[in-house]
């Protein structure tokens, strides 16, 4: 299912991950949909997960952490948490994770230098996030992985309840969506 969402401020389509900018309850609308279609189509509850790309990433890690009881693993592709989801981490419960990540991403830098303006940073770089995320399901490997030439992945395995966390770093990438061309990683796919 591939919602959208509601204008914000300067009419763009947006998902209120935790931001100041706005006020729609983004969380509320998708944890009622998630539920209204497992309902609906018969949906396994246990399967439903939150995959985003940049905004979209954000309101991924914000819908595993305010409803992790509807959403039960997140994808967040270039993205990272907002400033509000990185401060009340404490309340995350673990669940499966994977991030994608250009490390030249100027948008959203990797570092956590991200502007806090509208509530968007305020979450550290990228790989204390993931690292924050892997120590929270207890995972006891960490393996890295050369998947392609330009990128990396880090596997942390054997977490609670089976839990993975994957981080993966294209080190040639800015603020894309790789679909598998020149030796690089199908985002899609993955």
């Amino acid at each position: 299912v591939y919602p959208q969402g509601l204008p914000g401020p300067g009419g763009r389509s947006h998902w209120n991950a935790g931001l100041t900018a706005t006020n729609v309850d983004d969380v509320g609308f998708l944890s009622a949909l998630a539920k209204s279609l497992q309902e609906q189509y018969n949906l396994s509850a246990e399967k439903t997960f939150a995959s985003g790309y940049s905004n979209g990433g954000f309101m991924s890690y914000e819908l595993v952490a305010e409803r992790a009881d509807v959403f039960k693993a997140a994808a967040c592709l270039n993205g990272t948490m907002s400033g509000k989801t990185w401060n009340n981490r404490s309340e995350i419960a673990p669940v499966p994770i994977l991030q994608l990540s250009g490390a030249l991403d100027n948008v959203i830098p990797i570092d956590g230098t991200l502007t806090t303006a509208g509530g968007w940073g305020g979450a550290p770089d990228i790989k204390t996030v993931v690292d924050f995320l892997a120590d929270l399901s207890a995972c006891a490997t960490v393996d890295t992985i050369q998947v392609k030439p330009n990128t990396i992945a880090y596997k942390y395995s054997d977490g609670i309840e089976g839990n993975e966390v994957w981080y993966y770093l294209l080190d040639d990438f800015g603020h894309e969506f790789p679909l598998g061309e020149d030796e690089n990683i199908h985002t899609s796919v993955l």
